[in-house]
Parts: structure tokens; C-alpha cells; sequence
């Protein structure tokens, strides 16, 4: 189970503020459908909030939960999200070197180069692959390795970290 975090919040339409105790899940998913729907069609995102509001004994009626939709998106979104996504791009950037780095050995092993100008390659496919659309992505798979991931590794600052 996902710990809960503390959020401050101030939602202006509804002169309310309160410490809320939320799931990083939660906000991302309700961030994420309020992104991609307009309010007509955001029944389920009302209920969610409702029921979080509702953890705090606060109740509120379906059209006061609308009207604070975009103080909950900037809330969550612009100001969290944002906050936190350099550090989720950090760790997305060490995922993928990570996998480049595990693979480095498959492609020093499968590689076999037809010329002496090292130009000219083909890819030893392991026996066990023998589905032609998997061979097909085991060769793309190292293609890929033969280059060096595009982003470099980078840290983000100590104070991206700290919040939430």
C-alpha cells in the first residue's frame, strides 16, 4: 500500500484550506483525466475528490467539487507534478542507461562484423528466438545499444527531493 503524503492547500473557489493526507496515485490520476477531458465528462474525478475531502470530514456538494477542479489542478499539477518532474526524468534517464548497461554484454556477444572496416555487421539471433517478428526486436534491441543513450546522466538539485 502507498503512503499517504500532506499536501497544504488553499482551493480559492471554495475558501478552503486544509492539510489534505492524499496518494501520490491519486493526484495523478485525477491530474491526469482533468489534462485529457473537459468537466462534462468528469464524473469520476468529482467522486474521487469528493471521497478525499470526505476523508477529512468535509463535505461538498458535486457542483462545489466542479468548481474547485482547476485550484485542485494547479494544486496538484502545476505545483507538485512540476515540482517533482525533473526528478522523475532523473530517474527515467538511470532506468534506461541502466538497461543500455545490462544489455552492453548481448550486443558484444551477438555482434559479428562482416568486414574489417567494422561498418558491415549482423547479429548472431540465439537459437531460442525463433518467431521471425523476434528476431526482428532483438535486432532493433541492439541497434539501439549500439548507441549511446542521448541524455547524459544528470542529478537534480538535493532540494527537489525533499517536498512531498
Amino acid at each position: 500500500m502507498e503512503d499517504f503524503i500532506e499536501v497544504e492547500v488553499w482551493f480559492p473557489s471554495l475558501e478552503l484550506k486544509e492539510t489534505l493526507k492524499i496518494k501520490r496515485v491519486e493526484f495523478i490520476k485525477i491530474c491526469g483525466n482533468i489534462s485529457k477531458h473537459n468537466f462534462t465528462r468528469l464524473s469520476n474525478v468529482t467522486s474521487n475528490i469528493k471521497s478525499i475531502l470526505q476523508r477529512h470530514n468535509i463535505n461538498r456538494s458535486d457542483e462545489d467539487v466542479l468548481s474547485l477542479l482547476g485550484d485542485f489542478y494547479e494544486r496538484f499539477h502545476t505545483d507538485i507534478f512540476n515540482y517533482h518532474g525533473s526528478f522523475l526524468v532523473e530517474q527515467f534517464n538511470d532506468i534506461r542507461r541502466g538497461i543500455h548497461k545490462y544489455l552492453e554484454p548481448t550486443y558484444k556477444n551477438s555482434i559479428k562484423y562482416i568486414d574489417n572496416n567494422m561498418i558491415r555487421y549482423e547479429f548472431k539471433i540465439p537459437m531460442d528466438i525463433e518467431n521471425d517478428f523476434s528476431k526482428n526486436c532483438f535486432v532493433e534491441l541492439l541497434n539501439d545499444i549500439r548507441k549511446e543513450p542521448y541524455v547524459k546522466v544528470f542529478r537534480t538539485y538535493n532540494s527537489l527531493r525533499k517536498s512531498y
